[in-house]
């Protein structure tokens, strides 16, 4: 999650992109993951970044197979 927050240019760069104050971002990393509503938006930064990331950041589960 740090490297992430680092990639995508710091906390301050991730706070202005998501419209939060720096503090939230540390909030996220302290409790390690981000909200929910934030994983679209996260979606495109990580594929400008060209980097992946488990959706348990966003305590999003991983689909393995549909029954």
């Amino acid at each position: 999650m740090d490297e992430l927050i680092r990639r995508a240019g710091g906390p301050s760069a991730v706070a202005r992109r998501f419209r939060v104050a720096p503090n939230v971002v540390g909030m996220w990393k302290n409790r390690g993951r981000f909200p929910p509503s934030t994983y679209v938006a996260w979606q495109e930064i990580l594929k400008e970044l060209k980097v992946s990331a488990p959706a348990e950041l966003w305590k999003q589960k991983e689909v393995t197979e549909y029954r």
